[in-house]
C-alpha cells in the first residue's frame, strides 16, 4: 500500500555505501517516492540541495566517519523534512535531532513509509 501523503515526493539519499544507497533508492520507489539521487558526502549533500528540488531527505547518521549534523542543520534551516538511518543506534544521532524519525538498517519498506510520513506530518505541524 502506498501512502498518498508521500507519493510523488522527491527524496535525496545521503549515504556513503553505494550498495546501500541504491537499495534505499529502490525502497523509496516502492513506497511511491521519487529519488533524485544519492549524495556520498556531507559536502555533496549540501551542494545537491541547491541543484535539485527536494521534498524529503534520508540521512545516514555517519558518512565516511563524518557526522551528518551539518546537513541536518541545513535541512532544518530550509524546512525540508528528513529522517535518519543508522546501523548503530539512536545514540549516534546528533542530540539536537533525536526527535526526528530514526530507522535501523536494514530498513523495511513499511518502516520507511511510516518514517517518511511522520517526517512530513511533523514538518507540516511546525509550519
Amino acid at each position: 500500500m502506498i501512502d498518498k501523503g508521500i507519493v510523488g515526493a522527491r527524496a535525496l539519499v545521503v549515504e556513503d555505501e553505494s550498495m546501500v544507497g541504491l537499495l534505499m533508492e529502490d525502497l523509496l520507489r516502492e513506497v511511491g517516492v521519487n529519488p533524485v539521487g544519492t549524495a556520498w558526502s556531507v559536502q555533496q549533500a549540501i551542494a545537491l540541495l541547491d541543484m535539485a528540488p527536494v521534498d524529503l531527505v534520508v540521512l545516514d547518521v555517519n558518512i565516511a566517519g563524518e557526522s551528518v549534523e551539518p546537513v541536518a542543520e541545513e535541512l532544518q534551516r530550509r524546512g525540508i523534512p528528513f529522517i535518519f538511518v543508522t546501523g548503530f543506534g539512536i545514540e549516534r544521532v546528533p542530540e539536537a535531532f533525536r526527535n526526528r524519525p530514526v530507522l535501523t538498517k536494514p530498513v523495511e519498506e513499511e518502516d520507511l513509509r511510516n518514517a517518511l510520513q511522520a517526517a512530513l506530518e511533523a514538518d507540516r505541524s511546525d509550519s
